[in-house]
């Protein structure tokens, strides 16, 4: 799921690594705020930034693709522990 916009909620932290995404030129989204959600589980939280804006998922699917490719395998080797 690809969230454009979250307003944070208190909530139990889950037990599941996290993937976080953004654009490095977004300016709705301040870039140094995706580590944030590491509160939101137990286990780790990956961030990752890409070239472009608001909208970098449409410029950088392979690249984010990668990314989220490389994530579910690492996690599928190693599971979270939380």
């Amino acid at each position: 799921m690809a969230l454009l916009h979250h307003t944070r909620r208190e909530w139990p932290p889950l037990r599941a690594r996290l993937s976080v995404f953004g654009g490095l030129d977004d300016p709705m989204v301040d870039p140094g705020t995706l580590h944030e959600w590491g509160a939101c589980t137990t286990a780790d939280a990956r961030v990752h930034r890409f070239p472009g804006g608001h909208h970098y998922l449409r410029t950088q699917v392979a690249e984010v693709v990668g990314r989220l490719t490389d994530d579910l395998l690492a996690a599928y080797r190693s599971p979270a522990s939380g």
